[in-house]
């Protein structure tokens, strides 16, 4: 229903609205949304996922390998925190 992409935020990618953070899509999207997708480097996963939780995600995966492992926990401890599911991707860096 939307992206996200701070770079290209106010714009549309095959008609489909690119937004600031999740926090805006959120607020911008009609009914806004519950499954946050992250396809994201390593480094910047932590904080697309704290996006996504902060912006109130019932769901959020992460397709991301070798991500750092203290990285990783601290998602999971979010999510968990603010009762939202989350997928850890399928190898942490060690």
């Amino acid at each position: 229903v939307g992206g996200v992409n701070p770079k290209k935020a106010g714009t549309e990618h095959i008609g489909v609205p690119v937004f600031g953070s999740a926090v805006d899509a959120m607020k911008g999207l009609e009914g806004g949304f519950d499954v946050s997708i992250l396809f994201i480097p390593p480094m910047g996963a932590k904080a697309a996922a704290l996006d996504a939780i902060e912006a109130g995600a019932k769901a959020v995966v992460c397709l991301t390998e070798h991500i750092p492992l203290q990285d990783v926990m601290y998602m999971m401890a979010a999510a968990k925190e603010r009762a939202s599911r989350s997928s850890a991707p399928t190898r942490p860096a060690a």
